[in-house]
């Protein structure tokens, strides 16, 4: 007798292009974490109380099917990049670029920062804003470090560009009169304000040991969720749940998918964190969920349901941090709001590749003491906002995320 074994299943996807239009050609490897068990079908009991005078329980019956997928890796660039678009009922974004220019000028302000001004044209009609990720080609002779090198937009105007490089080491000052071009790396989405798309999965647990198929169309995104903490990988738990379709088979549905990716993971260690703006090294945990409301209404005469219809998109939070003084505490007590930037990266190179997420209005909504003897902190509770009264050059979506490897 062969009994599965976790190390010959797969985890094979394709997105539809609509609910209930399959196709089997293609598909997609998912690296995994292996915690996780596969798809799974759900019906609800539903309990038979007639009272009988044999004492004898009656037959439960089953309920309307509902599929669900827990899907759990390590933050990868390009890897998830598809759910990002469907978490965010959005599409990536052709990058902004300011095409070439001779009129910027690099300057070291506060070292390794500094700032790229611009005689004419304007960074915000090209598209540029706080939290982005960017690249420089084109600097010569004494500033060619600055070219490839991943810089954090610290803030934007019309004509200045402040930045902060990911790999800390310093922006290379230089008057202006080479041929430069700066272009947001990979590509970004966030939550846009009308024409929200809604994206549909079909997913196959392949056993290949015991040639088992079991397959879940019809599946959309509910969650995302990345969590850091100290001396571990950075998670992304997924979230997926589907309409309770659930065919099985004894041949793989995805017959010929594309392999799994091998981009190395992201690491803790070497992440960027910023609170309006700032860095920061205080933060031992930091937790972000994004959630969809779905609207799955149950119907009679039927053992699915109809449709998933997404209604809000919800990002919350928490993090713990050490307590050193009142600053964060204040934002709290007096209902300020504030910025976080999470970039994680790959590598220490400078052109790292790497995930960013953007929340540009939160509001802390939570915030207790944790006990003990040790180096005491506190505990804070977040939503993030829409932030559509918001200063020029800040995303004024409720989350943006970008990735180096969309594609």
């Amino acid at each position: 007798m062969t009994v599965a074994a976790g190390s010959f299943s797969t985890i094979r996807y394709k997105r539809q292009s609509g609910i209930g239009v399959y196709s089997g050609t293609g598909g997609q490897i998912l690296r995994r974490l292996e915690d996780v068990a596969g798809v799974n079908l759900n019906r609800p009991k539903i309990e038979n109380n007639q009272i009988r005078s044999d004492r004898m329980p009656a037959a439960p019956r089953l309920g309307l099917g509902m599929t669900e997928f827990p899907y759990k890796d390590y933050v990868t660039p390009g890897t998830h990049a598809p759910f990002y678009e469907s978490i965010c009922l959005g599409a990536f974004a052709t990058a902004p670029t300011t095409g070439a220019q001779t009129n910027i000028t690099a300057a070291v302000t506060a070292a390794p920062a500094g700032t790229f001004t611009r005689a004419s044209g304007s960074y915000l009609s090209d598209g540029f804003l706080a939290g982005q990720i960017v690249s420089w080609t084109g600097w010569t002779t004494t500033a060619t470090a600055n070219n490839s090198h991943n810089f954090r937009i610290v803030s934007v105007t019309a004509t200045v560009m402040t930045c902060e490089p990911l790999d800390g080491v310093a922006l290379v000052a230089k008057a202006s009169g080479d041929s430069v071009t700066c272009v947001v790396k990979g590509k970004q989405v966030k939550v846009p304000t009308s024409g929200h798309a809604d994206h549909y999965y079909y997913f196959e647990d392949w056993q290949a040991d015991i040639a088992q198929s079991e397959q879940m169309p019809d599946a959309r995104v509910e969650s995302i969720a990345i969590s850091i903490s100290p001396n571990a990988q950075p998670t992304i738990d997924i979230g997926f749940k589907g309409l309770g379709s659930f065919p099985t088979a004894t041949s793989a549905y995805f017959a010929s998918p594309t392999a799994e990716a091998s981009t190395p993971v992201c690491s803790v260690a070497y992440a960027k964190l910023c609170l309006d703006g700032v860095a920061v090294a205080t933060v031992t945990t930091l937790n972000v969920t994004i959630t969809v409301e779905l609207d799955m209404p149950a119907t009679v005469c039927t053992t699915s349901y109809p449709f998933a219809a997404s209604t809000i998109v919800k990002p919350t939070g928490s993090m713990t941090v050490l307590w050193e003084d009142q600053a964060l505490f204040n934002k709290y007590k007096n209902e300020q709001d504030l910025a976080l930037v999470l970039v994680l990266v790959n590598d220490t190179t400078a052109a790292a590749d790497f995930v960013a997420f953007t929340l540009q209005r939160l509001r802390l909504t939570e915030a207790k003491k944790a006990g003990g003897k040790g180096s005491k902190t506190k505990n804070y509770t977040f939503d993030a906002i829409e932030n559509s009264a918001g200063t020029a050059g800040t995303q004024t979506s409720v989350i943006a995320i970008q990735d180096s490897l969309a594609p």
